[in-house]
């Protein structure tokens, strides 16, 4: 189990900084991931890992900050083996991109405010990236499968990251996240 643990973090960090790169700053400011409005099937991303024998599915980013310095937010679930069943490992990635040099320091917590229920987190900081004059920062926390369920179904969800952003998830997001939820864990348990 402890291996599997490790190899886990090792293929987050990976997944996470496959996604930036992969979506590139630019893409991630404009994918736009509507299930109301059609497929949902560009929203979310599978990769299987042959090597580690670990498969990472991920949520497209989304834009939950809107301003000079955005930050987006996405979901990461990992299990064990090629076929389908239920998560091992669940993370929830956030990535800092800003024009003007990295913004948040290499630690900070992450509050989610759902229903009037308060959830603390704190984030490690995966990676800072610089390129085409912007800098990424991303972090992550591990969570479990009731605080995923309580942030899709909820009626109000906000955050608080590094106690300066503070964003709100939108009916299209969390309807994103159910979709998740229903096509990679429920139908495969």
């Amino acid at each position: 189990m402890q291996y599997l643990t490790r190899r886990v973090r090792v293929l987050f960090t990976s997944a996470v900084v496959a996604l930036i790169f992969s979506y590139g700053v630019s893409r991630a400011q404009t994918v736009s991931c509507d299930p109301q409005n059609g497929s949902p099937d560009g929203c979310f991303e599978s990769r299987y890992d042959r090597f580690e024998d670990v498969t990472t599915v991920s949520l497209s980013w989304m834009r939950v900050v809107n301003e000079e310095s955005p930050l987006y937010l996405s979901f990461l679930s990992f299990y064990e083996g090629k076929n389908p069943r239920p998560p091992q490992s669940n993370r929830i990635a956030l990535m800092s991109v800003s024009p003007a040099g990295y913004k948040y320091r290499t630690d900070c917590d992450l509050v989610f405010l759902i229903d009037d229920q308060r959830f603390h987190y704190s984030t490690k900081n995966l990676s800072n990236n610089s390129g085409q004059g912007k800098w990424a920062q991303s972090f992550a926390i591990v969570v479990d499968e009731q605080l995923l369920r309580k942030i899709a179904w909820g009626h109000s969800v906000e955050g608080r990251f590094c106690n300066q952003q503070e964003f709100r998830l939108t009916a299209n997001q969390r309807i994103q996240l159910q979709t998740y939820i229903y096509r990679f864990w429920d139908s495969v348990k």
